[in-house]
């Protein structure tokens, strides 16, 4: 099993959330362009398997052949198809006009991240996770899928109807 970094999160959560810097030029193709040199250097088609961004990522690499299966767990939707949830809607939107996106990052409060993602737990658990798991995410890349809709060449773009990519569970 292999679990890359994206661009520009190759560091520990402590190291990253120091100095974010490194993420606010980082894109959606970055991501793909990563992964997909990755699996070109593997010795056999690996099955791709993503969650949230990494589901849609998954697609992505899959409708460039890359893979022998792709399996898109609770994805982002790509380009065309609109995103059901109003509060993933909410999520994107927050990003989208926060001020703690500027300078191309952007990142989670730990009041944010409870409301969010941990509403059930116990707040203490709920700070363990954060302290241990959240980091700075590259802004461009969450408006690039929040936007696709919205842009014709969108890299969050997905053939359905291409006959080379593997089979998408």
């Amino acid at each position: 099993v292999l679990a890359p970094a994206w661009p520009g999160l190759e560091d520990s959560v402590a190291d990253v959330r120091r100095d974010p810097a490194g993420l606010s030029a980082v894109s959606l193709g970055d991501v793909l362009d990563r992964y997909a040199k990755i699996i070109r250097g593997l010795s056999e088609p690996p099955v791709i398997v993503g969650h949230c961004y990494g589901g849609l990522i998954c697609q992505l690499l899959g409708d460039q052949g890359l893979g022998a299966a792709a399996v898109a767990i609770a994805p982002i939707p790509p380009r065309g198809f609109l995103v059901r949830s109003f509060f993933c809607r909410l999520a994107l939107l927050s990003v989208a006009i926060s001020s703690s996106g500027k300078h191309g990052i952007a990142h989670l409060t730990f009041t944010q991240f409870r409301r969010k993602f941990c509403n059930s737990l116990p707040e203490s658990n709920a700070r363990h996770i954060y302290d241990a798991q959240v980091i700075p995410a590259p802004r461009r890349v969450v408006l690039q899928t929040a936007l696709a809709g919205f842009t014709l060449s969108s890299a969050a773009t997905v053939n359905f109807g291409n006959s080379r990519r593997p089979p998408l569970l």
